[in-house]
Formats: C-alpha cells, structure tokens, sequence
C-alpha cells in the first residue's frame, strides 16, 4: 500500500502508519484539500483544569484592579508570560457544602447541590459539549478525556467517586479519570481498533518501543512530498511527540532509566501511581507529562474536550517534597502553613500557565491563530479559602478566548450571585450549543457575555 493510500484526509486529520501504530498529524497545507484550505476554520475546544484546597485567602489571588491593566496579585506572578490571554474572574460562586471537598469536587463541573448517598443530578458541562460535538460534522475520534494522577484520597462521610472525579455522565455516574499519562499517550497514538491496537501497545510497552520508531518509514517518505514550511512543521510536531515519549518513559521509570514494573507486566501496563511515591516526589513530572499529553491532543485534534485533575480533592499530596498538604498546610493551625499554601498554590498556577504557553506556541489550522486562541480553559478548585471551606468569591481563571467569543486579559469582578453554571451555560452556548434555560442547580443564565 502506498503512503498516499495510507495518509488520509479526513476532516483536516491525517495519521502515519506501521507496525500496528498510528500517528496522528498536525494540520499540513501539503496534505489539506483545497475545500479545507478555503475554509481555514479553526475548532473550538474546552479543557477543565482542576486543582484541590483551594487558596491560603482570596485576597492573595484576587488582582487589585480591574479591566485590561489588572496587574498579577501575590499568588498569580506565574501568570506573567502568558497573562494578555488569561480572564480573571473575581465573584463567581459554586454548589457544595459538607463535607466540602467531596461536594465541592462534585460540583465543580456540574453546578449541582447534591447530598450524601444521591449523585449529581446532570451531566458534566465537558460532558455536554463532548455530546454535542459528536453529533457534528467533522467530529473528533476521541469524544473527550479525563486525566489526572492517580490519588485514591476520600472523605469521611463523602462519596469517594465524587471527589476523584469531576466528569459525570447523562445518568450522574462518574467518569473515571486516566492516572497513567502513558495509557492516554497510547489511547491517542496506538489507532483506530482496539483489538489490534491494544496488543501493538503493549507489545511496544514490553519492548520499550516508541511509537515514532514505528512509523519511521513512513515519516520519511511522508517529508519528502511536503512543501519547506510544512517539513518544518511536521519536524517540529514529530521533535514534540518523541519529547513526550521520552518524558512519559522517565516518569514511568521513576527518572531511574530502569524498566518499569509495567513493562515486566504488559497486560497490565499501570506506570507510575502516587502510592509508588506517597510523598508527591513525582508529582510534577506527572502533572508535566500529562500536560504534554493534552497539548498534543488538541494539537492533532484527537479530541476537544478534556476534564485534568492535578490531584483528588482535599489531597495529601504536595509537590516540592511538602506532605499532608491538606490537613498539614491548608488549614490555620499549623504554624507555617501560610508560606507553605502560598508556595503550592503559585506553583499550581505556574503549572497551568505552562500548559497554556504550550498551546500558545501552536499555530491553529487557520494558520493565524494558535491553539490557546480557539481554546477555553477553565481553571478553578472545589473551594475558594482552604481553611474556610467556602464556595462563594471562587479563585477562577479562564484561558484562551475560545475563538474569539471574548477579548481575553481582563480581570472581571461579578457581584450579583452569577455562578460557575452559569458560566458554563455562557460557555456551552459560544461554542455552538443550543442555548439553555437553566444548568445544573444553581444555573439560570446570568452570564450572557464576557466583553
């Protein structure tokens, strides 16, 4: 079979193949129809960024000013590289109640108030769009992904699926997140049958195979009908996945170059689990190598959707060697607790404004914009003061201006009740969604606009 034959158009989406892997490829103008090039329309796409305990208080986060010149607050500094395409929302509130973590994280992509013992009464707005999105033409392989390290942190009297999970599905069951970054790696890379494709992953998990190695032949034939610009493209794509792979492997062997217990168990292949590291040693190499998973999604538009969890809600787990970061730094009676909570917490941030950089350096299929430009990503936690355990005046931050539908850099303050449901309603309705009259429990639409 010819390269030709096996590198299809389909949808501004072209994989390379061999050995039973396939590769998914950037836009490239050489492999596009003229249809696609005349439309030049970029997709739109959510991502939902979740971190745990909320901030040390609301005034360390919140910018002193507001508009177009706000300036980063004490906890928001990482932001600066990034922050003319960051939206600060000030105001915004959230269902939950006690325990607070537990309903809090189960709130945090539903708006729903629930109690112990009932589920949530409605889909996750991932879950909502990522439906939609499938009922569209040109619609992406992938449905939506859940990601996040593996952390089983439950809370007494709580619903442990609620506080481990913020996607639910049509009937309030939870969608259970990914924990191995190298499984969502493959799910993006390994095809289209799962049968074939299962066994081909774990014959090159055994043999520490990289996928790239696989379709050697193929990218190298592929190359040499390209125009200049797009081999610079597709160099730089093919440079970007190898790094992923290579960051993946440290991650799985615990930065020690030897073979990971998952390799000497194919059928089983875990990686790396935070009770392989209780004391979050690892945890920032998985949170970067999950990173540079999503951004390769939605730079090969596998999917449009994804729901990440740094952690679990009100976890234990702290980077930086910090431990017990929950009841050990987040609450008042410790006594170093305020610089401890402080540093995490610009750390979390420094970590999503990361992932947005790297969607940032990505031209979009239009090839104007980037990646970042036609994306929403929400950033927020299951409550806004970690001592309080509060739902109202919630720390959020919006990346991207999801393709235009709003001006981004702003720090907008809400002061009449609005809520994340509400938010979200706005959210559904720019990206195509018919619009709806109410979300969740605490969703009537007061949010008609970001302007």
């Amino acid at each position: 079979m010819s390269i030709q034959d096996r590198v299809l158009w389909r949808s501004r989406r072209a994989f390379l193949g061999g050995a039973g892997a396939l590769v998914a490829l950037p836009f490239l103008e050489s492999l596009a129809p003229r249809s696609a090039l005349a439309m030049g329309v970029a997709p739109q796409r959510f991502v939902a960024w979740y971190f745990a305990c909320g901030v040390p208080a609301i005034t360390d986060w919140t910018p002193t000013t507001l508009g177009m010149n706000w300036q980063p607050s004490l906890l928001l500094t990482g932001l600066a590289p990034i922050k003319q395409k960051v939206t600060v929302l000030s105001g915004l509130r959230n269902a939950g109640h006690g325990p607070d973590h537990t309903y809090g994280t189960g709130a945090f992509l539903t708006g729903s108030e629930f109690t112990a013992g009932t589920i949530p009464i409605n889909q996750s707005i991932d879950q909502v769009i990522a439906d939609n999105l499938q009922t569209r033409a040109g619609k992406p392989p992938i449905h939506s992904m859940q990601l996040g390290p593996f952390d089983t942190n439950c809370e007494p009297f709580g619903n442990c699926g609620f506080i481990q999970n913020i996607s639910f599905g049509s009937t309030g069951t939870p969608i259970t997140k990914e924990t191995d970054a190298q499984n969502a790696f493959n799910r993006l890379f390994m095809g289209t049958s799962p049968a074939a494709s299962n066994t081909a992953a774990q014959a090159r998990l055994a043999l520490r195979k990289s996928v790239l190695d696989a379709v050697t032949k193929d990218a190298t034939s592929l190359s040499s009908q390209l125009s200049r610009g797009d081999q610079a493209r597709f160099d730089e794509y093919l440079t970007s996945v190898r790094k992923v792979e290579n960051q993946i492997s440290a991650v799985a062997t615990g930065g020690s170059g030897a073979p990971a217990t998952s390799c000497a168990m194919p059928k089983m292949p875990t990686g790396l689990t935070m009770t392989a590291k209780p004391d979050g040693a690892l945890l920032e190499a998985e949170i970067n190598a999950f990173t540079s998973v999503m951004t390769l999604a939605f730079q090969c538009d596998l999917t449009r959707v994804i729901a990440f969890m740094m952690t679990s809600g009100g976890t234990r787990y702290a980077p930086m060697g910090l431990t017990d970061y929950h009841l050990g730094i987040t609450h008042h009676g410790v006594s170093d607790w305020q610089p401890k909570f402080r540093l995490v917490v610009t750390w979390i941030v420094t970590k999503f404004a990361a992932f947005l950089q790297q969607l940032d350096a990505i031209k979009d299929v239009d090839g104007t914009s980037t990646v970042l430009d036609n994306t929403l990503a929400f950033c927020s936690s299951e409550i806004s003061d970690g001592n309080k355990h509060n739902h109202d005046d919630m720390p959020v931050l919006l990346g991207g201006s999801l393709g235009g539908a709003f001006k981004p850099g702003q720090h907008i303050q809400y002061s009449n009740g609005e809520t994340f449901a509400d938010l979200f309603m706005w959210v559904a309705k720019s990206m195509g969604l018919p619009p709806m009259t109410t979300f969740g429990t605490t969703g009537t639409g007061k949010i008609t606009g970001i302007v």
